[in-house]
């Protein structure tokens, strides 16, 4: 799986199940929101299902899904059913992989409480993020804000940043698939009162 789909592959060609180019995947298999995905065959061995973000349930890794019995039949000898039988979900050899967009100022007053938003950031994979952790480095202070939601963006209280330092915030976001990557953003806190400037996207 890369997360947005799932090929199940047979050990050898099929009927296709008598299934035309495209059907709801709950005529052949069984997993978690399977009446709410579709699928299609790209070879007489291999279908693809195609899974709806908007599932009240989705799969997972090592979620398994179960070939209903008497459905599909191997090529070389359509007098008979395949056995029913149950696989689990891996991750693809180029799963999807995150990026991480850090909107937030480069320059801050020690009196303004900046936002670090990372919601632009994309490769969820239509889901929740499974871990979002941030990392805040300076000569004083180290901080790490542990599993936490992006939404609404972490607000950096009055008061916690000091004047003539930067710091390093290192945000590290991972999917559902434990795929996951870190984009880093410097600020520098000043005494001095300025505009807060926003950088979007990554540095």
């Amino acid at each position: 799986s890369d997360g947005l789909t799932v090929d199940v592959t047979f050990t050898e060609d099929t009927n296709k199940g008598d299934q035309g180019l495209s059907f709801s995947c709950d005529t052949l298999f069984t997993f978690i929101g399977n009446t709410e995905a579709s699928c299609f065959w790209t070879s007489a061995a291999v279908m693809r299902i195609s899974l709806s973000a908007s599932a009240s349930e989705l799969v997972d890794l090592n979620s398994p899904i179960t070939l209903l019995a008497d459905t599909v039949r191997p090529a070389s000898d359509l007098s008979s059913f395949l056995p029913v039988a149950s696989i689990n979900i891996e991750t693809s050899p180029n799963p999807t992989t995150p990026e991480v967009f850090i909107s937030a100022p480069k320059n801050v007053g020690t009196c303004d409480s900046p936002a670090i938003d990372v919601t632009t950031s994309t490769g969820s994979c239509g889901r929740d993020w499974k871990s979002a952790v941030l990392l805040i480095e300076s000569v004083p202070l180290t901080v790490t804000l542990g599993d936490h939601s992006i939404f609404p963006p972490i607000v950096i209280p009055i008061g916690m940043l000091t004047a003539g330092y930067d710091y390093s915030f290192s945000y590290t976001l991972c999917n559902f698939m434990d795929v996951c990557s870190t984009s880093v953003h410097v600020m520098h806190a000043t005494d001095v009162k300025t505009p807060i400037v926003v950088i979007q996207g990554q540095d």
